[in-house]
């Protein structure tokens, strides 16, 4: 991993963990007299600190009995299924790429106009097909209706296949030995991540500047009418939207759910001279970067030693 042709996990997709995004929260735990774990809290009553925590997601491939596990242990968090198992099982039902093609913009759209626009394309086309789609929770696969308060849109599990590529012959390593290896490779991955961001100069990560300019130039695209400081009108194709800059909010969805401008307010962000960088959420900063890797995994001495 520390050559630049190979696979990386980052954050600088936007996410503390590919998923992708609330506070960590780290707890304390003590063993009391019985050997029972109990929380380490002043307070008499138990708490749940994962409940008080805020919103958590799960991807999976959709491995039957993980929902369960999750929604009985931790019932804030929710479950997205991803995309690419999703397609590859519907395409051995329903093959053609224009179907294909139909699935992913359904299922990427930020907003329930676009996406039921595009179930009605499908439904037209192949009506067992847009039932098969139908029966699929909602929440699980369609874009719109995630948690705007994780400001994250991923929709792969592309970080776990990184990741197995990454460990790579240790995965058959014997268990000291799977468990040590990887350690050492954070030890090492970490401290690179840490001195990479104290080099950064941009208010958020790399790959976010790559996002925001590839933004701004698709705005050029819109037409903007003011309404006032913060607020607009923005024309893109045969539909408009309205922006709330001050709300951080878009018709079109995307602002809310991924935590960065979109088209749309990056038309009125970029009239009104300022930075797309200071309206992107605080995951995808500089600092934030550096408070995740400013932590260390500590040396273990030989077991000889």
């Amino acid at each position: 991993m520390d050559s630049d042709n190979e696979k990386d996990i980052d954050v600088d997709s936007g996410s503390v963990a590919d998923s992708d995004q609330s506070d960590m929260s780290f707890f304390d735990f003590d063993d009391n007299e019985e050997g029972n774990i109990v929380p380490d809290s002043e307070n008499e009553q138990e708490t749940d600190p994962i409940q008080d925590n805020g919103p958590l997601t799960f991807l999976s491939d959709k491995q039957k009995g993980l929902n369960i596990a999750y929604e009985d242990i931790v019932s804030v968090a929710s479950g997205r299924h991803c995309y690419r198992h999703i397609c590859n099982n519907f395409k051995a039902q329903f093959p053609g790429i224009l179907l294909s093609n139909l699935f992913w913009r359904a299922a990427k759209s930020f907003d329930v106009a676009g996406h039921n626009a595009t179930m009605t394309s499908i439904k037209d086309l192949n009506i067992e097909a847009w039932k098969y789609l139908d029966k699929i929770p909602k929440p699980t696969w369609r874009r719109y209706t995630f948690n705007t308060g994780l400001k994250c849109d991923h929709v792969t599990n592309n970080c776990t296949e990184s990741f197995n590529a990454w460990i790579g012959e240790l995965r058959g390593e014997p268990i000291l030995t799977l468990v040590d290896g990887p350690r050492k490779k954070f030890m090492k991955k970490m401290h690179k991540r840490y001195q990479k961001g104290c080099m950064l100069t941009s208010a958020v990560t790399p790959k976010m500047v790559g996002k925001l300019q590839r933004i701004g130039q698709a705005s050029r695209q819109c037409e903007l009418t003011m309404v006032s400081d913060d607020v607009f009108e923005v024309g893109d194709m045969n539909r408009s939207y309205i922006v709330n800059l001050a709300a951080k909010s878009c018709d079109c969805g995307a602002l809310q759910i991924s935590g960065l401008p979109c088209k749309h307010a990056a038309l009125g962000i970029i009239s009104k001279r300022q930075k797309l960088e200071s309206y992107c959420e605080h995951w995808f900063s500089r600092d934030m970067y550096l408070k995740i890797y400013a932590s260390m995994i500590h040396p273990t001495p030989d077991e000889k030693m």
